[in-house]
Formats: C-alpha cells, structure tokens, sequence
C-alpha cells in the first residue's frame, strides 16, 4: 500500500493506535516526527529528513535565504524528533506535538499516508483544510490547467 487514510483516536495520554494497514511501513524504515508547514504532523523517513535538514541548513548561508531557512530550522528541523511505537503499537505524542496542531487527549485524529510520508491532523483542522484548500489551483499548478 502506498497511500491510504485513517481516523483514530487520541488517548487521555496523548497516544493512539497507529493505524495497523500503515503500521508495517514504520517497521521497515527509520522515521522522524516534526511539524509540517500545514497544521499539521508530518512523518518522515530519517534519509529524506536528513537530505531535507542539509539543504536548510546549507541554505542559512546564503544571505537571501536565510531568514526562510531560519524558519524552516525553527518549525521543523529543531523540533523533530524519532517516532517509536511502544508494544502496543501506540504512537506517543508529547505537548509540544498535541498543542500546536489541536491533537488533544481524548479527541479525532487522522492519518494520511501517501508514497513515504505520513501526515497527523486533528480532524477539525484536517476538516477546514479539505473545506479551505484550492484544490483546481494546485491541480492547475501540477497538470497545467487552462
């Protein structure tokens, strides 16, 4: 499988069940979680984050773009962090993780994955985006609309 979608639901812990059809993927293959520039989480894995993390920080050399590096570093290379199920299959998020995307203890969540990334949304945000999002602008971007 490489994409699919998923609701779970967030524990009075932080924690949720990670979605057993997308599971095996995390299994296979270090990941690292960080906030996305959306309002969301993303998982990536550590080889594409790495790469990622490289071209930002090399970019913060380069005086035009270093304050958008310096952003990026700041949003989503500092707070990163190792993503490890425990034996439950549980994914923990911490307080920083809850709070800045609305991931609330005993609350919504979905989980997206598509190709290698996977993205954590609570389900209000993820409801605003589907409902707020251009969606022909960035087809027309992609595909070359009229």
């Amino acid at each position: 499988m490489d994409n699919g979608i998923a609701y779970v639901k967030i524990d009075d812990k932080g924690r949720f069940i990670f979605p057993k059809q997308m599971r095996s993927i995390l299994e296979e293959e270090k990941y690292v979680m960080t906030f996305s520039i959306d309002k969301c989480l993303q998982l990536i894995p550590l080889k594409d984050f790495n790469e990622m993390k490289a071209k930002i920080i090399n970019d913060t050399q380069h005086p035009q773009l270093k304050y958008a590096a310096r952003k990026l570093l700041f949003r989503i290379i500092g707070p990163a962090t190792d993503v490890v199920l425990d034996k439950s299959s549980r994914l923990c998020l911490t307080k920083p993780f809850r709070e800045i995307p609305n991931l609330f203890a005993n609350s919504d969540a979905v989980v997206i994955f598509y190709g290698t990334y996977f993205e954590i949304w609570s389900s209000i945000e993820y409801t605003n985006s589907m409902n707020t999002t251009d969606y022909q602008a960035a087809s027309d971007v992609i595909f070359g609309g009229e």
